[in-house]
């Protein structure tokens, strides 16, 4: 770990641990280095694990991804509940996970999901990983949050 970076405890939990770069060593003021990121001391963005409670945002910005790539017309007229009911069943069995960043709501978003289907599932080590749901709200892109 690099000397200047110390890790803090913000809440009981290891999924809320903060980086923090202790003031002194910073080599231009804070201001001008959250400004470059578009960020204020007043507002600054947290990433953390999300919670269920994270989960309908999570969905529509999934949306919002879909309606972009173009693939609005395929989606299902119910499309909002389906991936919201899959998702909570998926949280259920430990299957997926997202981190998100936050301002006041969740503005970025990456998920890590776990599957063990055609071809993977007739292997002895059926499971595999992958990532995906990486989507940032246009208004919080080039801030090297994705």
């Amino acid at each position: 770990m690099a000397p200047h970076l110390k890790l803090y405890r913000r809440a009981q939990s290891s999924s809320q641990l903060k980086w923090v770069v202790p003031m002194d060593r910073l080599r231009r003021p804070l201001n001008s280095k959250l400004a470059w990121k578009g960020l204020s001391l007043d507002n600054p963005l947290a990433i953390r694990a999300a919670t269920t409670e994270d989960l309908p945002r999570i969905v529509q910005m999934k949306l919002e991804m879909f309606c972009e790539a173009g693939h609005e017309g395929l989606l299902d007229r119910d499309a909002s509940n389906l991936v919201l009911v899959d998702y909570c069943h998926l949280y259920e069995l430990g299957l997926a996970k997202h981190f998100v960043a936050c301002s006041e709501d969740v503005v970025a978003m990456s998920g890590a999901f776990l599957k063990s289907d055609i071809p993977f599932r007739y292997f002895e080590s059926s499971t595999y990983g992958f990532v995906g749901d990486v989507y940032t709200d246009r208004a919080f892109r080039r801030r090297k949050l994705a």
